[in-house]
């Protein structure tokens, strides 16, 4: 998918995608849910996206969706996934481009609470 610049493989674009909707139901929620209630894990974002044979491989794919969105100026979609155990980014969140595991919690908020993403991402 490019837009912006930047080119998604097709795994990432389909996971951009999941995280799209999800950002977008948890935006338009007509209450304010919990913080740790509109997060998604690894394994979640992969079965919803069809792809869980990724969930080993993920952080790549994660990687390209935070260039794509800072390249975009917009919040990295990839802070709102999480370990279900933890409830945290993998330490690797801290290398992708925009992102700091220090400012994580105000960068999956920024992202949640952010209106311009695109509806919809193609590979």
């Amino acid at each position: 998918m490019k837009y912006g610049g930047e080119t998604l493989s097709p795994e990432a674009a389909s996971l951009c995608q999941v995280l799209l909707n999800h950002q977008r139901t948890m935006a338009a929620s007509p209450k304010k849910l919990p913080f740790q209630d509109c997060l998604i894990t690894y394994h979640d974002l992969c079965d919803e996206a069809g792809l869980p044979f990724l969930l080993e491989a993920i952080n790549g794919c994660l990687w390209e969706i935070a260039e794509f969105c800072a390249s975009n100026d917009w919040p990295p979609l990839n802070a709102i996934v999480v370990n279900a155990r933890t409830h945290e980014p993998h330490k690797s969140y801290d290398k992708a481009p925009g992102c700091s595991l220090h400012d994580w919690r105000d960068e999956a908020q920024r992202c949640l609470d952010y209106l311009y993403y695109p509806d919809l991402v193609k590979a």
